[in-house]
């Protein structure tokens, strides 16, 4: 742990939490006698999941460190290897003879820390080799299975063909959600919705950034409805049924906000930690464009040059920015305003961080040519137009939008940031 930069006194209440630690196992209607505990970490003891995801690191850094193990390259980014508790997905451009120095890796990790892969359940899927390289391939690889079209990695299918991957993940959910509806009958319906049943859409909503039509939603939506009220005809205001229970409404789950408020999550994070890998790699793809999140405001003329999630993603702000974000947050970095670098660390070393510095305390802006003043007259022209810019659309310091009480909350804590979006 010291390796990892933990403090010394931290590493000591981890050791006095665990040494002399002892465990007894229930067996039908009794206790069997205690026993000391010399491996392992403590089963429900929140601190668990974190020791063993440092007992995990050192398999990541010896497998995203060997050079002869190559991942995917993104531009100047490599993607290689992604962990979550004990599932390991490995991502690798030479499978052929990366597979040798993977098996020496986890042979040296079973030895060190005695967690052992089963590899009678691990999977592969090639992309890009031919039958006799495959064959080849296997006999390296022992018992780990070559799947041709799909696996299956945290509930997610993945394809072999993008094209599939809707199909094979939304519509094997949706025929699930359709047995569901059949058995639960009559039973308390609205409860069996969010209990049982549109937790298995938002986990796909969260985890799988495609585009899902908006007539599939809607098809989505009025089919759960239609459960709910049988096919006769309904006289309750729609904004009612979607209202939240605490708010005097049904709390009827509304799969078309759902969806749009997790496109959106993924901005607020890149709003907030912009040096996150996925955050590195999604602007790698795109070229920059969009790294703001939620701070960025030239959504159209960027928008046709995005591609992939962040598309999606920007698809949605634009259809709520305006309820959001209708003024310059006072938040939005001044680097995000299309200034050039070198103005920006002028402004930046002389305290201009962010649009709210703009602002005198008496809630009007700064004097333009203290501005000029700051960023130097040989950016005049870049300089004025930002100023007209925040004089015209800036928020107040003492005004909150929307999107800051929504930054702030996050800023706090992670719960409960789709809620917020969808009320």
């Amino acid at each position: 742990m010291g390796n990892y930069g933990f403090d010394i006194s931290f590493i000591k209440i981890v050791k006095e939490l665990y040494s002399n630690s002892r465990a007894r196992i229930r067996v039908n209607e009794g206790l069997t006698k205690y026993f000391k505990t010399e491996r392992g970490v403590k089963q429900g003891c929140p601190l668990s999941p974190l020791l063993f995801a440092l007992a995990m690191e050192p398999l990541a850094d010896r497998i995203g460190n060997n050079g002869r193990i190559k991942g995917y390259q993104i531009r100047n980014k490599e993607v290689k290897i992604n962990l979550y508790a004990d599932d390991v997905l490995l991502i690798m451009e030479n499978p052929a003879e990366a597979i040798h120095e993977i098996q020496i890796i986890l042979k040296d990790f079973e030895r060190y820390s005695g967690l052992k892969v089963n590899m009678s359940k691990s999977e592969m899927m090639i992309y890009n080799m031919g039958k006799k390289e495959q064959k080849e391939l296997q006999t390296k690889m022992g018992d780990i299975k070559i799947i041709r079209n799909k696996i299956k990695y945290l509930g997610i299918t993945i394809t072999k063909e993008i094209t599939k991957l809707k199909v094979a993940n939304y519509g094997a959910i949706w025929k699930k959600i359709q047995e569901k509806l059949k058995a639960w009958g009559d039973k308390r319906k609205i409860l069996a919705l969010k209990m049982c049943i549109i937790p298995k859409l938002l986990y796909l909503f969260q985890t799988l950034s495609i585009k899902i039509d908006y007539r599939q939603i809607k098809e989505w939506d009025n089919t759960l409805r239609e459960w709910i009220y049988g096919k006769k005809r309904n006289r309750i205001m729609k904004k009612i049924q979607y209202t939240p229970r605490r708010l005097l409404g049904w709390g009827f789950p509304h799969l078309q906000n759902y969806y749009e408020a997790f496109q959106l999550r993924s901005l607020l994070e890149i709003s907030l930690k912009g040096e996150d890998k996925w955050i590195k790699v999604e602007n790698e793809i795109n070229e920059g464009r969009g790294k703001y999140g939620l701070y960025t405001r030239d959504i159209k003329e960027i928008k046709e040059k995005l591609t992939g999630p962040r598309k999606i993603e920007f698809e949605c702000w634009q259809k709520w920015q305006k309820l959001w974000a209708n003024k310059i947050s006072g938040k939005t970095p001044i680097k995000s305003m299309g200034l050039p670098e070198r103005l920006v660390n002028t402004l930046e070393e002389k305290g201009l961080r962010r649009v709210k510095d703009m602002w005198k305390q008496d809630g009007g802006i700064i004097n333009w040519l203290d501005l000029l003043e700051k960023g130097g007259k040989e950016y005049w022209l870049k300089l004025r137009g930002i100023w007209e810019k925040v004089k015209k659309e800036g928020a107040q310091p003492t005004e909150e939008l929307k999107v800051d009480k929504l930054l702030n909350a996050r800023e706090k804590t992670s719960k409960g940031t789709v809620a917020k979006y969808t009320i």
